[in-house]
């Protein structure tokens, strides 16, 4: 078998030229690996874009219903605390009937988290994805704020009924259930404008919101459901003490 012995380079000249072509060749490659990385990436970004944006418009529809709603809420807090402020006067509760709730939504965004998890999100140029970061840090603010209202309405629900003897101990609870209530209404209409207003400042198109449907509502107009039970008046009280929030719902 025959061995090939490598030619001996001539000069420095003839070496250098041979050196110049690997480097130029590794160059080559090295650059053109990267150049297929980046193309990969910015696929990615752009795609993640599209989907941070499109989470955004129903993220976006959800706050424009809690900042329609927001009179209606105030309103029927007021209702309640006149309702106390009477029963302490009488050491009765009168006959209240459904006093409704605001509406129960899940408050979330689960693109960026994703994009995160996936290591897109580092992909995304520095100012922009700390925007987006700054979102998903209000829209937990905002889900957390939702899951103490549940429990608060909750307790406000005990004064639904035909009417009976209370005391300060209790009014004293439902006073408390109330400005929890006032409080996180409150948030949440802050919050909704906040984070309305970081959403219209990133570079996506979530405009697509104004064309979804919401039942009860004239998002165009900017009027809210005038059928939901928070927005109408008090109806006729039940018959007895067993009703809570979603009483619409069969157990």
């Amino acid at each position: 078998m025959d061995i090939h012995k490598p030619k001996p380079f001539h000069g420095w000249r003839e070496f250098l030229r041979e050196y110049a072509i690997i480097v130029v060749g590794v160059i080559t490659a090295l650059a053109a690996e990267q150049a297929v990385e980046w193309l990969h990436w910015r696929s990615l970004v752009g795609e993640g874009r599209g989907d941070l944006a499109a989470s955004y418009a129903r993220l976006k529809l959800t706050m424009r219903e809690r900042q329609l709603m927001s009179g209606c809420i105030g309103r029927r807090l007021g209702e309640i605390g006149a309702m106390l402020d009477k029963a302490s006067e009488t050491g009765r509760l009168p006959p209240v009937g459904d006093i409704g709730t605001p509406p129960d939504r899940l408050w979330a965004e689960p693109s960026w988290q994703t994009l995160v998890t996936t290591g897109t999100a580092a992909h995304f140029p520095r100012s922009e994805a700390a925007r987006y970061a700054g979102i998903e840090t209000y829209v937990q603010t905002m889900s957390a704020s939702a899951d103490r209202e549940v429990v608060t309405w909750t307790r406000l629900y005990t004064i639904v009924g035909p009417g009976r003897k209370t005391g300060e101990t209790e009014l004293a609870s439902l006073r408390g259930a109330l400005a929890d209530a006032l409080y996180e209404a409150r948030g949440m209409k802050l919050g909704s404008d906040q984070i309305t207003r970081m959403i219209d400042e990133t570079p996506l198109d979530t405009s697509g919101w104004r064309r979804r449907h919401l039942p009860g509502f004239d998002l165009q107009r900017g009027e809210g459901p005038k059928a939901n039970a928070i927005c109408r008046p008090i109806g006729p009280a039940p018959t007895g003490y067993n009703e809570a929030p979603l009483q619409f719902l069969p157990l």
